[in-house]
């Protein structure tokens, strides 16, 4: 069996010239393709690179087939890939097809094809504005040039084939295969001309439709694995982003489905099932059973809350009107606390068995299990504005205000609390009046309704990668882990403290949640009427 290869080479890519070769091998011979984009030196909006790797683009796609066309059908391609080419682009395309020693030769605008045989150069076709095509053979010895003009005067080589094994013919094989001519009365010849021209003109649109179904199938395919494979490489980093696009390549392949009927049809349901299937892969989805915790009709006179407290990774803590209740998280059993609580519904923290409550004129402390000596321990001052949130964390307590936009750190001391320092660092200035959660691990984490969840350390930003959120309602950190609930997709979102994605639980419960917490493989979610658990 004779193989044949291909030497291809451009010229290297200006302003007004931009060329591309490529050549693809097959068990049944080669197919080369040359493309060449030149312009006026003064077309300044022309980006000749942009365009010609776009069209390369769907020419590699046809290409790269392994798929043996006649010549009409390489026609009809070429002429899809020369009506996409814009007003003032001059372009010149080269097709070379060697199948089993029958050479195809496809070209249109300053394309040239040139025989080598026996040491003598014969101008096979000389390219033109409109389509122009040949078939013939090759013989032993043969080398064929494709080149490309740039004046009528110059010829430069883009692309030579050769033989690279011999083989033996027995006589000479002309290049053009020649029509016998016979005498036909010109009646018949009319009659039969018109026939097949109408077959012809019929055939020749029923294969241009196919041609164009087939482009426009494989530009969806190309496209929608590029989306695959890119990301496979940001839904860690950016789920939403990855979510964005799957949802997006499915919607087109449900369009794209729903106009076609057979083996399209049937490979747009497949490549659907490969994209769903690979949502399931990236995002770890896990729908898990939620219960019932607590219904908070269950505890008496309690005051309403946007919180849960968690107190020495065994009580559940909330206020009432006549002081606290603790809730164990083993056996669900209540213990009440009588003290004073200040000003109703406000944020309240524990921290080394007090309770710190925090009011517009301060913060008050009162002893956990007793409820005793409830006593002011920071005074406002002329800073506070409009204190939201409070936090504890490594026996100090830390103040968002909003009105401010200042976290104030305060040292818990044995006569008290000490005065206040700023936690930001030097030139760090925030607005925070859209933050809905604030939690302290030795680093402060805010999530703010607009989406963002951004991380501070030792008062300055650290890196957090996810910052993407619906609507969230809530940040917990344990350990390595960041949990972050979103109640307008009823899920609760794991990352790594950098921002690396990890997984996520999801239950349409969890579209009634206003804070979270975890503690003991459990995450607990508090909604309007009770106290939701899973199971981590």
């Amino acid at each position: 069996m004779t193989k044949w290869s291909c030497d291809a080479r451009a010229r290297l890519p200006k302003k007004d010239l931009w060329e591309q070769v490529n050549v693809e091998e097959f068990g049944w011979g080669i197919c080369a393709v040359v493309v060449s984009l030149s312009c006026e030196k003064d077309r300044e909006l022309v980006n000749l690179a942009e365009i010609g790797l776009s069209l390369f683009e769907e020419m590699l796609i046809v290409q790269k087939a392994d798929e043996r066309r006649s010549l009409l059908e390489w026609k009809e391609i070429v002429k899809l890939w020369q009506k996409g080419i814009g007003e003032g682009i001059e372009i010149s395309i080269g097709v070379v097809v060697v199948d089993s020693g029958i050479i195809k030769i496809i070209g249109c605008g300053k394309i040239d094809f040139i025989l080598e045989r026996e040491s003598k150069k014969h101008l096979l076709m000389r390219g033109k504005g409109e389509i122009r095509a040949l078939v013939g053979k090759v013989r032993e010895g043969d080398k064929m040039s494709v080149v490309v003009r740039e004046s009528d005067s110059e010829v430069v080589p883009a692309i030579s084939v050769y033989e690279r094994e011999e083989f033996k013919v027995s006589k000479y094989q002309p290049i053009f295969v020649k029509l016998k001519q016979n005498k036909i009365p010109w009646q018949r010849v009319g009659v039969v001309a018109l026939v097949l021209f109408v077959i012809m003109l019929g055939f020749g649109m029923w294969r241009r439709s196919v041609v164009e179904r087939e482009l426009v199938w494989e530009r969806l395919r190309q496209n929608t694995e590029t989306i695959l494979e890119r990301v496979g490489t940001i839904s860690q980093s950016d789920p939403e982003e990855a979510r964005e696009s799957l949802d997006a390549a499915l919607r087109k392949l449900e369009e794209y489905r729903e106009r076609e009927k057979g083996k399209y049809e049937a490979m747009a349901r497949s490549l659907e099932e490969e994209v769903s299937l690979k949502q399931k892969e990236i995002f770890r989805e896990k729908e898990v059973a939620v219960s019932t915790f607590i219904e908070l009709g269950l505890i008496e006179k309690l005051v309403p809350s946007e919180q849960m407290v968690i107190f020495s990774d065994k009580w559940m803590v909330f206020e009432t009107e006549e002081g606290i209740v603790q809730l164990n998280l083993l056996d669900r059993s209540q213990k009440k606390v009588k003290m004073e609580t200040g000003e109703k519904g406000r944020d309240f923290v524990i921290g080394l068995d007090q309770r710190y409550k925090l009011g517009t004129q301060g913060v008050f402390r009162s002893e956990m299990k007793t409820g005793a000596n409830f006593t002011q321990v920071v005074v406002a001052d002329e800073a506070w504005q409009t204190p939201a949130r409070i936090a504890y964390f490594g026996g100090n307590l830390y103040v968002m205000d909003k009105g401010s936009g200042e976290i104030s750190k305060y040292v818990i001391t044995e006569n008290g609390v000490g005065s206040r320092s700023r936690w930001f660092g030097k030139g760090v200035v925030l607005d925070l009046s859209k933050i809905v959660d604030i939690v302290v691990d030795g680093d402060v984490w805010l999530l703010s309704s607009s989406g963002k969840l951004e991380r501070y350390t030792r008062g300055v930003p650290a890196r957090f990668a996810a910052n993407r959120f619906d609507a969230p309602t809530a940040v917990f950190t344990s350990g390595d882990l960041v949990y972050v609930l979103e109640k307008t997709k009823s899920r609760v979102l794991v990352y790594e403290r950098e921002g690396k994605y990890v997984k996520q639980y999801l239950n349409t419960k969890m579209s009634e949640g206003k804070d979270l917490v975890v503690v003991g493989g459990k995450a607990y979610i508090l909604t309007q009427d009770e106290v939701l658990v899973f199971e981590l």
